[in-house]
């Protein structure tokens, strides 16, 4: 007995089960509920052929095309993106909704979109996997600086406790390498990556983004710096040591000339 053979006889049993029920509640015949239950197998046969046949057709069918990324804003002209375009979805934070104010009752999340890395902030933007909610856009970006914790969330922990609540199951199949990221302004960016974001992508994202956090670089190659930073280069001696790698050795920087970082506050004041 076949696995095929075997599943139809258990769909003919269990309809024929309902509707003696059926039949029997309602104090019908029972020649007329006898008669009944023999076309019930004729019946799933026929089911069950036409059913095969649309399978057959269906597997012939193009896999649909994915969402357009959408391109963030950046601060110009100083932001620009280190790793960008990654698929992924933005999962819900888990945080109970706002029940005070009707307006913000609407789930934009999940979201399906990209992730993107710039030399100031992590960007998320994409739209809503709620088919009603297609038409809106969802932004969610901190900056880099702000980052205090980074968590990877195993594909198994990612597939139970309704992680993928609200994502369909073709696109939560092909979720993988969950990344949990807790900043100190009160955002938290929970994301699992597509399945054509390959593993060493994902790798190669998490270290540019430790990179970007822990620099081992002098300060004025950071973002709130690039405005100004031949005034801080212009500072620094010329030789192969340099006594400004830290930050306490830059405040001294400052205490020495006053009159350059007067005109470095007003410069990125106005900016």
């Amino acid at each position: 007995m076949n696995f095929k053979f075997a599943k139809y006889l258990q769909v003919v049993t269990w309809i024929s089960r309902v509707i003696d029920r059926i039949c029997s509640a309602a104090g019908l015949d029972p020649r007329l509920t006898e008669q009944l239950t023999q076309v019930i197998p004729g019946f799933v046969a026929v089911h069950i052929d036409n059913l095969e046949q649309v399978h057959a057709e269906s597997r012939k069918l193009a896999p649909p095309p994915k969402s357009k990324l959408l391109t963030p804003v950046l601060l110009t002209p100083c932001e620009r993106i280190i790793v960008g375009g990654l698929r992924c979805v933005l999962l819900p934070e888990g945080r109970p909704a706002n029940t005070e104010n009707p307006d913000n009752n609407v789930n934009l999340l999940p979201a399906e979109g990209a992730l993107f890395l710039t030399n100031y902030r992590i960007i998320f933007k994409g739209r809503p996997t709620n088919p009603f909610l297609t038409d809106m856009v969802v932004v969610r970006s901190v900056p880099v600086m702000t980052l205090t914790k980074e968590k990877s969330i195993g594909d198994q922990s990612l597939q139970a406790a309704g992680q993928l609540h609200g994502i369909s199951s073709k696109i939560a199949s092909g979720l993988h390498d969950g990344l949990q990221m807790r900043t100190a302004c009160f955002q938290l960016l929970k994301v699992a990556f597509d399945e054509e974001v390959t593993g060493d992508e994902v790798e190669a994202f998490t270290k540019s983004l430790s990179s970007q956090r822990w620099p081992s670089v002098l300060p004025h190659t950071l973002f709130a710096y690039n405005t100004v930073s031949h005034l801080l280069t212009s500072t620094l001696p010329s030789g192969p040591k340099s006594k400004y790698s830290t930050i306490r050795e830059l405040k001294k920087t400052i205490a020495r000339f006053p009159k350059i970082w007067a005109f470095v506050q007003v410069t990125t004041d106005f900016l």
